[in-house]
């Protein structure tokens, strides 16, 4: 007979929450949606019944169910108005409300959390101004900001909410109460963008109310205070549309920092026929717009005419160097030369004289010439070794020696560089080409000496760690045999406490994990802990990170930060933490403190995405928790200054490449690039690519993955296909740091998590 099989059992609510909390963690929706569904299928006590009931909301809210959301959470409240998950219960409503456009019902949330979460009235009335506002009930929105106004706030919170109600009191007409806002805000405003910003809306609100005197008064204070801003600019145009005189060089300068040329050139020119100033300065913004829109012969004529008709003039030095700028545009390879030269020739004290020569040397190098070009680097050191560029250029010259196979000038160079800059950051970098120059040419014995200093000086640095990579015989980023071993036992955490009683010489009975009561008691905690739990990102880490910072020089601080941050999901906040406390203690490389505390700065979050992607994609998982901390300190809901999302930082246009390989998910959106699952498994596609785009090397995949795959071909071509070199001639600062950086990460995480 079939024997009867055994039923599977039944999981039980703590299961199931354990289930979707996780699940909703790593943007797992339907999971989690199933996980918190079945369990209010169960009768639950009052705790377990708020777990699943917020947990299922967040996640209607996610999958943009909100009616269902709103719903859910609205029959909670009718039940247990007075339950402890109440406020979490309406901060969530109340996005879910604000998310189906009924502002007016989000405000009725607020106000009842005024009532019963008092700590969050800062955020409460900025939140129901602009609920108010929305529902479009200004008279409301403005004494709710008010009361904003009234609690302590720093300037940035201050600013913004005068900024909502100057808007309020110009929509209702008040145009003195608008323009007072804006003049508040300039009173304490500092960043000279934001200024221009306000101060052009102050003006604005003056010309739309007919205060045209008012209005071109400070349309005139705009242009003379910020020229190079945008909003100078819009205020120029004002003015001249109104025929209001305007200073001629003004308005030229302002024309060409807003990258208007032609209106620039045609005020330069202006001043220049009418013969009442010296034309040096106008000539030379004419110049400079011709050179900036393209025009590079007629920039190369303004140029060349300032230099004839004004040799002394304080812009002749200038003008030479841009004159070299030009030629070069067109082409005119020596002559571009020349011009460079003759910077440092004819005005060897000017401020820019040493950069005449580092262009020439690096037009050399680009046009091949690379034996005149390290001559050219070694000149500038030469003439300028106080410069700051001087260490940087006596390093070049050792590489383009090193490139032309030229290693005995490369070596010399490079010695130079040491006996002239022995502190610079470029020694190692030094120390470590003089070695690789040595092994190149099979000289053992002095190769071995070199590398080996290079890697004493600092060996977690790029430069010791390749050097160690070469002493070994072995390619950048090999991974390490067997798998990774576990780290975080209560034995190692014990043994991490133990060493932090002894460093700080505290009581050997000292609880160190809890917070203490100085941090127990610090309001923002409670306020951030709570706004996290309620999707409120932004203003959590706010809160958050203010307490962190405050207790930037204490150790103790740090590591109960560190764990409790790690605790409630807040991972980079954790890992600055944790690495605060390294960078604390005198011996702070992580082979000197104790193996769990490398771990909180060097986890292995996600885990359950990263290792199945890394053995799908056959990636060493180390690369991508290497990765991920470069990119986004493990912050699921990070957004970069160039719009890239998640974990991976992977921008939107290559996210709709990425989907359209993988047809997956369903229905993509941009805004999935946030979600953790889709995040890893498409920034580990992305690197898989890259990677089989360069014959299994993941230096220039990783360069390519920042930088552009078509960037990073062209480097390591320049590089002949030696991975030294083509870190070298990586051409932009960021990606430049990023490989250097993730090389470092990399060699952590190999440390922490790799049998010895």
């Amino acid at each position: 007979p079939t024997p009867t099989p055994t039923p599977t059992p039944t999981p039980q609510p703590s299961e199931l929450l354990t289930l979707a909390q996780d699940a909703y963690a790593l943007g797992d929706w339907e999971t989690a949606r199933q996980g918190y569904a079945q369990m209010r299928a169960f009768p639950l006590g009052p705790e377990e019944n708020a777990q699943a009931t917020l947990g299922l909301a967040q996640t209607l809210i996610a999958t943009d169910a909100f009616s269902d959301a709103i719903q859910l959470l609205g029959d909670y409240l009718i039940l247990n108005p007075t339950a402890p998950e109440a406020p979490e219960a309406r901060l969530i409503l109340a996005r879910a409300l604000n998310a189906a456009e009924m502002p007016l019902a989000a405000a009725e949330q607020y106000l009842a959390l005024l009532s019963s979460t008092p700590s969050l009235s800062p955020y409460l009335y900025e939140w129901l101004g602009d609920a108010y506002r929305a529902g479009g009930t200004p008279e409301e929105a403005l004494a709710a900001y008010a009361n904003v106004l009234a609690s302590p706030l720093n300037v940035s919170q201050q600013v913004f909410v005068r900024e909502k109600r100057a808007l309020l009191y110009a929509g209702l007409g008040d145009y003195t109460a608008a323009l007072a806002e804006y003049d508040a805000i300039l009173a304490v405003a500092q960043i000279p963008a934001y200024r221009a910003r306000i101060a052009y809306q102050a003006a604005d609100t003056a010309r739309l109310f007919g205060d045209l005197d008012e209005a071109y008064a400070r349309f005139y204070n705009i242009i003379a205070t910020y020229p190079q801003e945008n909003y100078a600019h819009q205020a120029l145009v004002h003015l001249v549309n109104a025929n209001q005189p305007v200073d001629e060089m003004l308005r030229g300068l302002i024309n060409y920092h807003a990258g208007s040329y032609t209106p620039a050139i045609a005020a330069f020119y202006r001043i220049i026929n009418a013969g009442k100033v010296p034309a040096d300065e106008p000539r030379y913004y004419a110049g400079m717009s011709y050179l900036e829109s393209g025009e590079a012969q007629l920039a190369a004529e303004e140029f060349a005419r300032l230099l004839a008709d004004y040799p002394q003039s304080a812009y002749a030095g200038s003008a030479l160097l841009r004159l070299g700028q030009a030629r070069e545009a067109l082409g005119l390879t020596e002559r571009a030369l020349t011009a460079y030269e003759a910077v440092s020739i004819d005005f060897p004290e000017h401020p820019r004289a040493a950069e005449g020569l580092r262009r020439a040397a690096e037009l050399l190098e680009r046009t091949g010439a690379l034996e005149e070009s390290a001559a050219a680097f070694e000149t500038l050191a030469t003439r300028y070794p106080e410069d700051s560029g001087a260490p940087a250029a006596r390093f070049r010259a050792g590489l383009n020696y090193y490139r032309a196979d030229n290693p005995t000038a490369a070596i010399a160079s490079w010695e130079r560089l040491l006996a002239w800059y022995p502190s610079a950051t470029q020694a190692q970098a030094a120390r470590f080409w003089i070695g690789k120059t040595h092994l190149v040419a099979g000289e053992t014995i002095s190769a071995t000496t070199m590398l080996n200093a290079a890697a004493a000086q600092a060996p977690w640095s790029f430069y010791g760690l390749r050097a160690s990579e070469l002493l070994a015989g072995e390619a950048p980023f090999t991974p390490a045999e067997g798998a990774l071993l576990p780290c975080g036992s209560p034995a190692e955490q014990a043994e991490a406490e133990a060493w932090l009683i002894n460093w700080l010489g505290l009581d050997p009975a000292t609880e160190v994990s809890a917070l203490s009561p100085t941090l127990q008691s610090d309001a923002r905690l409670q306020r951030g802990a709570l706004l996290l739990r309620a999707g409120y990102f932004d203003q959590a880490r706010t809160e958050l990170e203010a307490v962190r910072t405050q207790h930037d020089y204490d150790p103790l601080a740090q590591y109960q930060l560190a764990l409790w941050f790690r605790d409630i999901g807040l991972y980079r906040s954790s890992i600055i933490a944790a690495s605060t406390i390294r960078q604390l203690h005198p011996t702070s490389e992580i082979t000197e403190v104790p193996r769990f505390l490398g771990c909180l700065s060097y986890p292995t979050y996600y885990a359950e995405l990263v290792e199945p992607n890394a053995a799908e994609f056959d990636l060493d998982p180390l690369v991508i928790y290497a990765l991920i901390r470069q990119e986004s300190l493990f912050e699921g809901f990070a957004t970069s200054h160039a719009a890239a999302h998640g974990l991976m930082q992977v921008i939107p246009p290559t996210g709709q490449e990425i989907h359209a390989a993988l047809g997956w998910p369903p229905n993509y959106e941009t805004r999935d690039l946030y979600r953790p699952l889709v995040s890893v498994r498409f920034g580990a596609w992305y690197l898989a690519r890259q990677r089989d785009r360069f014959a299994g090397a993941l230096t220039p995949a990783l360069a390519g993955y920042n930088g552009g795959p078509g960037n990073a071909a062209r480097w390591l071509e320049r590089a002949g296909g030696d991975i030294d070199l083509f870190t070298e001639l990586i051409a932009f600062n960021e990606t430049r740091t990023y490989v250097e950086r993730l090389t470092e990460h990399y060699a952590r995480y190999q440390w922490l998590y790799t049998a010895p």
